[in-house]
Parts: C-alpha cells; sequence; structure tokens
C-alpha cells in the first residue's frame, strides 16, 4: 500500500496524530480501527469504531477491521464520530504491544524510572500514548497466552487493540524490532511465570531436538504422509470423524506431537495458524490456571507413544520427492518486470480547450505547475453550471429527446499536486458572479429590510386614521388608495454549494431554478455519506439529478413537503487513487451501491504527473482572466430568445439541434457508439456502463461549446450547433475514455497491482522459501485477505519468473494437494533493483 497517499493530509480530528511517524510495516496490514471516546461507569474509555460502517468494531471479528488507508481517509472526512486509529493486534501478525500507563509526568515529560527500564530492555519503537501519560512499546515476537496486565503493566499478542499515535518517543529506534527473548524475561519479571506452555507441567516431557526442519517443510510432510489425508482434514479445521472440536483439536495435536518431537512450543505455534484455532484456546479452564490449549497439547504429548525422526537430519528433502525444496535443481529463468498497474493515458492538447478558454487555462497550469487536465475540466463544469437548463439540445433532427448540459466530473491524483487550488483557480469566474451576486442581494436585502419599517410606519398611520374616521362617522373611501401591497424579501442568486443536506440543497435548487454547482474538495466522503445505512433517500435523490431535469418530492416529519421543480446539478471534485481504487472494488464486486452513481462522473480524469518543475512566479495573465469572466456574464444573462432557440410545450425547456452537416457527423458518432457497447467487446460491465453516458456527455459538451464560442462573439451561427462543436465534443469523449479506462482499470487489473504487493515483500524477504497462499492471506495486506484475492497475483508472479510452484498430492484419493511456492533466488541479487 502506498501510505503517502495519506500522510501528506492533516488529519484533523486528532491533531496528536503524525501520520507518518507510525512504523510503514504496521501500515500494511488490514487490522486498524477507528476509535471514539465514550463515557462508561462514570469513566471515559476508547471504543473501537468499524471504518467501513460507524458501527462499533471488535477484535475478534476482522470484518470490522480495514486498511491504514482507508482508517485515515475516514477519519479526515469527519464521517464518523471518531477520535483516532486504533491497531488490532492478532496471533496471525509478529507483534507484541507492551502499554505502560500514569508513567510519563504530562507537563515535563519525565519518564518514571521503572517504565525507562522496561523501554530500555525491550529498546524497540515506543510512542507516547493518547493522554501523554503513557507509553506504547511494539516489538516482534511470539506469546504463547493471549496477554496480561498488572497494576500499570499490559503485554498483548492477540485480542486487544492500541490507540496509536505515531508520536515517537525521542531516543528509541523508529522501527519495530525483534524481542522475544526481551518479552519473554519482561513476562517473567513482570507476572512472575516463562513465557511459555513448558512451563505448565510440560516441562517433564521429552522434546526431540532433531526437528530443525521450517513449519512449511513439516506440513509439506504431514500433508505428504500416509495419513495426509485425516491431517488436511483436521488442519483446514472439519471435523472429519471426530463428533466434537474437543476431540478434533486432540487429534490435531496428536499428529503434530508425533511431527514436532513432542515440542510443547511449536505445537502450539502450528495449532494457532491452523483453521481450528479459536478464542477458546487461550481461555483458562482449568483450577491450576492452565489453558484449554495447554491442556489439550500435555494430554496430546502424554498420549503420543512415536515421533517422527528425519531420515537426513537438518533436511527435508528426502521426505518429499516431487519436489526439490531446497531449490538444488531448479532452473530458474531470469526475472522479468512487471507491468504497469495504471494503463497509459493522453497528455490534454491545447486544441482540445475551447479557445476562449485556452490561454487562461494554460497560463494557470503553467504558474501552478499542475496538470493542464484539473482546470480545463473544472473550467467546463463550471460552463455547464452556469448555461443550466437554460438552453438544452436535442440531439436528433425530429425526435423530442433533449439533454441538459449540466455535467459531473472529478479530478484524480495523489495529495499534494494542486488538485483543490487547480479547481479554485478554474472556479474563480464563478465565484465572482458569486460574488457579484452577493453584492446585489444584500443592497436589495437593505431597500426590502427599509420599505419594511416604512410599510410598518404607513400601516401605523392608516390603522390612526382609519380610527378617527370612524370616530368622527366619516367616510373611509379615501383611505383605501393609502393600503399598500407588501414587499417579496429578496432570495441570493446562488452558483456555487460546498455541503449542504440533500433537504436544504432541494430548497436551493427551487430558489436557483437555473442550476447549481456541488463542489466537494475530496469526493470520497460524500461517496461514503451515500453508502451509509440510512442514507438510501440521499443516493436516489443525486442519481435523480444528474439528468438535470424532471422533478422531487422530499417529505419530512420536521420539514414537512418539499416539492423541487428542477433537478439540474452539476457536480466537481477531487479524489486521491487510493481511496478511488478501495470505492472501486466494493462498488464493482456487485450490490445495491452498483447502480451507476460512480459512472456518472463523465469528465473524470486521472493525468500523468510529471518529474519536472519549474518555478514560475508572475503575474496572472489578466487579460485572459477577464475575456474568461465577461464570457461567463454572458453565459449566465443568456437568454434563449437571444440565439433563437425552440420551446418545447409540454416541458418548457427551449432548446437547440445540430446544423445539417453536424448532424449528420452526431448520427454516424452515435451508430459507432452504439454498436461498440453492443459488440461484448468492452473489458468490463462497469466500464460499459461508463461509455453508455457518452450518450448524452457528447450532445452536451457540443452545446457548452457551441454556447461558448457564440457567447466570446466567435460564432455568427445562432440556432443551431456547428459542426466544429460536434467535432471537438467527440474528440473530448475519446480523450475522456482513455482516462476512463485507466480508472475502472484500477479495479479491473487489479491483480497486476496485488502481484507488487505480493512482489514488494519477496524483494524484502519478507515470506518464507517456501511460502504457501495461506502465509499471504494470514497477515492480512491489504486486499490479499483471501485465498481467492491471491490467486491471479500469483500466476502473473509466476509467469513473469519471480516464483515456482509445486503441488504435493495427498495420498487420498479426491485429496486436496498442497501448492507451495519457491522464491527465484536471482530475486537476492536484485534486492535493491526497482523492478516494478
Amino acid at each position: 500500500m502506498d501510505t503517502s497517499l495519506v500522510c501528506d493530509e492533516k488529519v484533523i480530528n486528532n491533531p496528536l496524530l503524525d501520520l507518518e511517524k507510525i512504523p510503514s510495516e504496521l501500515k500494511e496490514y488490514a487490522q486498524w480501527v477507528l476509535w471514539k471516546s465514550w463515557e462508561r461507569n462514570n469513566k471515559r474509555t476508547k471504543i473501537p469504531v468499524n471504518a467501513k460502517t460507524g458501527e462499533n468494531a471488535s477484535v475478534s471479528d476482522p470484518s470490522t477491521w480495514s486498511t491504514f488507508e482507508l482508517v485515515v481517509t475516514v477519519l479526515n472526512s469527519n464521517q464518523y464520530e471518531s477520535n483516532g486509529i486504533g491497531f488490532v493486534f492478532t496471533s496471525t501478525d509478529p507483534y507484541i504491544g507492551v502499554d505502560l500507563d500514569n508513567c510519563r509526568n504530562l507537563e515535563t515529560g519525565e519518564i518514571e524510572p521503572w517504565a525507562q527500564e522496561i523501554i530500555r530492555g525491550l529498546n524497540t519503537y515506543t510512542e507516547i500514548s493518547q493522554s501523554g501519560k503513557g507509553l506504547h512499546c511494539i516489538a516482534n515476537g511470539n506469546l504463547l497466552v493471549a496477554g496480561k496486565r498488572k497494576n500499570s503493566i499490559e503485554v498483548y499478542e492477540t485480542g486487544r487493540y492500541f490507540v496509536v499515535t505515531g508520536n515517537h518517543l525521542d531516543g528509541t529506534p523508529t522501527t519495530i524490532e525483534d524481542r522475544n527473548t526481551e518479552i519473554a524475561s519482561l513476562w517473567k519479571q513482570v507476572f512472575g511465570e516463562e513465557n511459555t506452555i513448558k512451563q505448565n507441567n510440560t516441562g517433564n516431557l521429552p522434546v526431540n531436538k532433531q526437528h530443525n526442519s521450517t513449519d512449511q517443510e513439516l506440513l509439506a510432510r504431514a500433508i505428504k504422509a500416509q495419513n495426509g489425508a485425516k491431517f488436511e482434514q483436521l488442519w483446514n479445521g472439519e471435523a472429519g470423524e471426530y463428533q466434537s472440536n474437543s476431540e478434533g483439536d486432540l487429534a490435531l495435536c496428536g499428529l503434530l506431537a508425533f511431527w514436532t518431537g513432542k515440542d510443547p512450543n511449536r505445537i502450539d505455534k502450528l495449532f494457532r495458524q491452523s483453521e481450528r484455532y479459536r478464542p477458546k484456546w487461550d481461555a483458562k479452564h482449568f483450577s491450576d490456571g492452565k489453558t484449554y490449549g495447554q491442556a489439550t497439547i500435555e494430554k496430546a504429548i502424554l498420549e503420543t507413544k512415536e515421533t517422527y525422526t528425519p531420515k537426513i537430519q537438518g533436511s527435508f528433502v528426502s521426505s518429499v520427492s516431487e519436489v526439490d525444496l531446497e531449490n538444488k535443481n531448479i532452473e530458474w529463468a531470469d526475472l522479468q518486470p512487471l507491468p504497469e498497474d495504471l494503463l497509459p493515458v493522453p497528455k490534454m492538447i491545447p486544441e482540445l480547450i475551447p479557445l476562449p478558454y485556452r490561454e487562461w487555462i494554460r497560463d494557470i497550469s503553467e504558474r501552478m505547475q499542475c496538470p493542464i487536465e484539473f482546470p480545463t475540466v473544472g473550467a467546463i463544469i463550471a460552463s455547464a453550471s452556469v448555461i443550466g437548463n437554460t438552453i438544452s439540445i436535442r440531439p436528433k433532427r425530429h425526435d423530442d429527446w433533449f439533454v441538459v448540459a449540466n455535467l459531473w466530473g472529478a479530478i484524480v491524483g495523489r495529495p499534494g499536486i494542486l488538485k483543490t487550488p487547480a479547481l479554485t483557480e478554474a472556479l474563480k469566474p464563478l465565484y465572482r458572479l458569486a460574488a457579484k451576486a452577493k453584492e446585489e442581494f444584500n443592497l436589495r436585502l437593505k431597500d426590502y429590510q427599509f420599505n419594511q419599517l416604512l410599510l410598518e410606519a404607513k400601516k401605523k398611520k392608516l390603522t390612526d386614521d382609519l380610527k378617527k374616521a370612524i370616530k368622527n362617522s366619516q367616510t373611509t373611501d379615501h383611505l383605501r388608495e393609502q393600503l399598500i401591497e407588501d414587499d417579496k424579501e429578496p432570495r441570493e442568486k446562488r452558483y456555487v454549494v460546498n455541503d449542504s443536506s440533500v433537504e436544504k440543497l432541494g430548497e436551493l435548487l427551487n430558489q436557483n431554478p437555473k442550476g447549481l454547482l456541488l463542489c466537494r474538495d475530496e469526493l470520497i466522503g460524500w461517496f461514503q455519506s451515500l453508502d451509509r445505512d440510512g442514507r438510501e433517500g440521499d443516493r436516489a435523490f443525486f442519481l435523480e439529478t444528474w439528468n438535470g431535469y424532471g422533478s422531487y418530492v422530499f417529505d419530512r416529519i420536521s420539514r414537512g413537503t418539499i416539492h423541487i421543480l428542477s433537478l439540474t446539478l452539476s457536480m466537481i471534485g477531487g479524489i486521491q487513487p487510493g481511496p478511488l481504487s478501495s470505492y472501486l472494488y466494493h462498488t464493482l464486486s456487485g450490490g445495491m451501491k452498483d447502480d451507476g452513481l460512480l459512472q456518472r462522473f463523465q469528465l473524470i480524469v486521472y493525468p500523468d504527473i510529471t518529474k519536472e518543475w519549474i518555478n514560475v512566479d508572475r503575474w496572472p495573465d489578466n487579460d485572459a482572466k477577464n475575456r474568461v469572466y465577461n464570457l461567463f456574464k454572458s453565459l449566465d444573462q443568456l437568454e434563449p430568445a437571444h440565439i433563437g432557440a425552440s420551446i418545447d410545450l409540454d416541458s418548457k425547456l427551449a432548446y437547440l439541434r445540430y446544423e445539417d452537416n453536424a448532424q449528420a457527423f452526431f448520427d454516424e458518432w452515435r451508430m459507432d457508439l452504439e454498436v461498440t457497447l453492443r459488440s461484448n467487446k468492452i473489458e468490463h460491465p462497469a466500464l460499459e456502463a461508463h461509455l453508455s453516458k457518452y450518450r448524452s456527455l457528447m450532445p452536451s459538451l457540443s452545446l457548452i461549446f457551441h454556447l461558448i464560442d457564440y457567447c466570446d462573439g466567435k460564432t455568427t451561427k445562432t440556432n443551431s450547433i456547428s459542426l466544429h462543436s460536434a467535432q471537438l465534443a467527440a474528440a473530448w469523449c475519446s480523450f475522456l475514455l482513455e482516462h476512463a479506462k485507466r480508472i475502472y482499470g484500477i479495479a479491473i487489473r487489479s491483480e497486476i497491482r496485488k502481484a507488487k504487493t505480493i512482489a514488494n515483500y519477496l524483494q524484502k524477504s519478507n515470506l518464507p522459501d517456501p511460502f504457501t497462499v495461506r502465509d499471504i492471506y494470514r497477515r492480512g495486506w491489504s486486499g490479499l485477505t483471501t485465498p481467492q484475492d491471491c490467486s491471479e497475483p500469483l500466476e502473473l508472479l509466476e509467469d513473469l519468473n519471480w516464483i515456482k510452484s509445486s503441488r504435493l498430492p495427498s495420498t487420498n484419493d479426491g485429496g486436496r494437494p498442497t501448492i507451495i511456492y519457491r522464491i527465484n533466488p536471482k530475486l537476492k541479487e536484485c534486492s535493491n533493483e526497482k523492478l516494478f
């Protein structure tokens, strides 16, 4: 996982959280949760929170954990009530957490002597706790019990989560170190017992010291043996011939006792890797303090009469004839580099930018040193929002099908490449219109407020005159003419909305029936908010607004019934590749969220970022900027009659059609599109759904480009859309399609990204040789949490000569074979070389 995607962002919920200081290896595990402060029994406590749902998380339920990237993104978005992030310790990761409470002076930073001794002894990554009064140490090691607490010291390997701050304690390592011996010493010092099962009445049992084969070699031998099918069945958690889980546990421990030479520590370690391991293993079930697992191992050892003696001491090759486990006789081809997981995209050429905008956008891109696509997409979306539903297009010559030119768009890029500033620059003409409207509204509001005072005064005088006339029996007819009608309260004309409930947004659309632009700095927060339970109505509302026409009705207890007469909403925002890829994986997997919401973002671009940077320090091009602002004013003031638009009698929408040669061009373009959509040659249904939205995109862009030319005085044609505008729109569609392929390819070509994750660990020697699929998915690496996740990337790595697979067949017919993977030894020769 590319943690740089999130480390540049400021975490607004927790100023004490320093993402950059958190060890990178922790970030690779999908064992992260949010946490919130909660008062229980008059005591504050920290509750783990599921970043995917906002509900409480559980340290025993992996489905409630998330990737590091996701928890930070959700924390930044303020989507759920949360104060920070935490890491869940499990039996499958190598980490042990040591929690030292109330050992640090909050004001001076001074640490208690007893805590200093522990920190020096462990000499591993240590951070200051959220309260500032405690310390957290994280080390590599192995406990044979889940963990313990005594006074202010806690030591845990599994079943707990630590709030992680990244507030590194100066003078301690910044990395997580191997400290199994030191942990054992600390355990004995604090709790007064050995950190092994052997201390609990198994120390007198024999241990065969000849068994120095690796765990993978031992398991391969056990599966290959005559009773291998039985071993494999028990290992995979199946009941087999046994009537209860306890009987199955004892049977598996008995087989492990045979293969390990009755080594209780290794039996426990291996059992925890099997599918039979469950929380009951660490529960104390006996009066002498033994856990269920300790008692089961002891019984298995006592009942085991014989143990396996290796044929060749220190080697395991002789027991697996089909596989050269020591890699001596395998012929290895040269390593092949991994392919790019991002498809290539074209760079936007100046000819794609409407001429009136060209110099303005070039100036923005050069001064900010950002991709030219960023301000260009922002400018086109802003133009669409100003046009709104004032004028639509009927793409066919005679048909009444019409398209409103509101558009949704997004720019994709990692943090720090100026997505937000680029959009801000592109939307400045719109903001200037909004500022001008605000000034006019304030003036009208003052006039209204004065008129209200004047009205009240006149009403009071009229009331007094009426009373006098009635008292003096005079006629009141002459006073009737003094009655004054109440002024209508002025409304501010709005152009941009940043954050609003859908009900309030509906009211704003009623007050601005031509349309609005919804601008979100980070779209991922908006996407995730719509995925929350209870927000289905909000999602449906936004799906309706994309068409740019029609109506909608809200029925709310608090607000009553709200009729929205015009649903015209454009949208623009930025999004990071990491959160986008996570959202794509979940969306494209099917279900209720696969409703075409993402495909509605037709103007979505993911440009390459050049490595070159030039310091450009000059004044903005005011001539180009003012030209665009004047053009926006003309678009805003455009009336259908000005351009000779026709009016539909039913919808009351004004519309234009193509001129003859432009109509012929569109018809041919549309035919190619429809044939492509029906060819079954598009790589993925999601991309096909995205391309289908181009039916309206091309006419929308044609209309926008035509109106830009008209308002800039570059065309004398009024009531029909030019061939130039249609051709430019078609070129945009071709350009945007390549970017869409890259974006959807993030999920469609996910095996490449996953293969790179595995390759990264292969280069770091973080996998045993040989290894199995289980060695990968049990580590919880992002996107690799099931055997199915691992299959395609492993096939790709084997095709590129990084690894080689071998099958260890079962001795019983129909038994499942075990697949092991050997690592190409040539990888060590290029450990410092970038291969992907």
